[in-house]
């Protein structure tokens, strides 16, 4: 009797568990067609500037933004107008968190777009590949990749290549304002002027 008792409740576990997996991913589903779609575009490719190419960013660090958005710890403007109460669904939970960027993760990456001022591009990508060492300025490479695609090693470094030009312009300069902190990136973009921003963004929504 036991052994059946036994079993009939670890079935039920089973049943129950898979159940919620199942809930999951259909919450995960739904959110993406009928809300994340409005701002980022069918499959992840936005047609607003305003809002970021997600398709083919990576998972890891899509997960890591939208629970900074459920945290309201990422405090840059378009998070705190758009973000922060999209993020603040009771069905966000961690794992149809994950689930979400792990689709976006999966989508074809949108291509980049041919620069209108190809001197400004080529610029963009020596600061970018090089950086200037006379002002103290790293190069992006080396975290961001050699074409733009993230690092292998550091999942939670996001791709760059082929976003909006004028959604990299914001974040650089919010970086550089410390609206969005990032210790790191406070530092990098400090030295950066207007003129810098400008090439880099244009440079990496070419690729």
């Amino acid at each position: 009797m036991r052994i059946w008792l036994t079993l009939a409740f670890g079935l039920a576990f089973i049943f129950v568990s898979g159940a919620a997996w199942a809930d999951d991913t259909e919450v995960a589903t739904d959110l993406v067609k009928n809300l994340c779609s409005n701002c980022h575009g069918k499959d992840g490719r936005s047609v607003s500037p305003t809002f970021p190419n997600l398709a083919g960013q990576r998972k890891e660090y899509i997960e890591a933004q939208i629970k900074l958005f459920r945290e309201r710890t990422r405090a840059d403007p378009h998070a705190q107008a758009y973000m922060w109460g999209m993020a603040s669904n009771p069905k966000l939970t961690d794992k149809v968190i994950a689930d979400i960027a792990t689709y976006y993760s999966n989508q074809p990456v949108a291509p980049g777009r041919s620069p209108d001022d190809a001197a400004l591009s080529e610029r963009g990508k020596k600061l970018y590949s090089m950086g200037d060492s006379t002002r103290n300025i790293p190069a992006c490479v080396m975290c961001h990749g050699e074409k733009g695609e993230g690092f292998n090693t550091i999942p939670v470094i996001p791709r760059l290549a082929g976003q909006h030009k004028e959604y990299l312009e914001k974040q650089l300069q919010a970086f550089q304002s410390n609206l969005r902190e990032n210790a790191l990136m406070h530092q990098i973009t400090s030295g950066l002027t207007p003129e810098d921003i400008d090439a880099i963004s244009t440079y990496l929504a070419s690729l």
